[in-house]
């Protein structure tokens, strides 16, 4: 079970360039002047090491990134850093590259189907939308309650979404969480995205 997305043209090429837990490039390209995303664990941050098309690569206008990945637009080709750390949040013995799978488990195909379809009713372009902004906070919460040891993880309701600017979001949700020898707890809380990207997190 997979997280519907808008169709996308992808292309990735992983260097490594030193010894475990050290940082990486991913080679990203916008081809044919088009939406591109490559998926990367990006909890630690991401930088354009170098650009290598015609085109400018401007952060939040030609290229980005969210917390499960990079994006690149309008004839941006580059390799861009992927930081690394050693108290990275694991997601619990998964593969962190794969968004889709986590996001199956996190957030029910139902929900995303309505947001998906708010955002081609409303024209919202691919990697902006609602569908995208509650993907970018559902994975950040993931790796936050992941840090605190939670076991597993759902999104029991997406309480609102709320547009707030150009490509910006503010989420609320409620959750549910399982820790070790604990009851599993509902938490309330909330995340502001923009361009894709998580800026804000909050929990009760």
């Amino acid at each position: 079970m997979k997280i519907l997305r808008a169709p996308l043209a992808i292309a990735i090429l992983i260097l490594p360039i030193g010894p475990a837990m050290a940082d990486y490039l991913l080679e990203c390209s916008s081809t044919g002047y088009k939406y591109t995303y490559c998926p990367a664990d990006t909890h630690f941050g991401v930088e354009l090491e170098e650009q290598k098309s015609s085109m400018p690569c401007t952060f939040n206008e030609s290229w980005g990134y969210d917390a499960g990945g990079v994006w690149t637009d309008s004839g941006c080709r580059g390799a861009f850093r992927i930081r690394e750390g050693r108290n990275a949040p694991a997601h619990r013995g998964r593969d962190s590259g794969d968004a889709d799978e986590i996001l199956a488990e996190l957030i029910s195909d139902g929900t995303m189907a309505e947001l998906q379809a708010d955002d081609e009713y409303q024209g919202r372009k691919p990697g902006y939308g609602s569908a995208d902004a509650v993907e970018a906070c559902a994975l950040e919460a993931d790796a936050r309650e992941g840090a605190r040891g939670a076991q597993s993880l759902y999104f029991e309701s997406i309480d609102q979404v709320v547009p707030r600017a150009r490509r910006a979001f503010d989420v609320e949700f409620t959750m549910v969480a399982d820790y070790p020898r604990r009851a599993p707890r509902r938490i309330s809380g909330s995340c502001r995205v923009e361009s894709g990207r998580v800026t804000a997190y909050a929990r009760e």
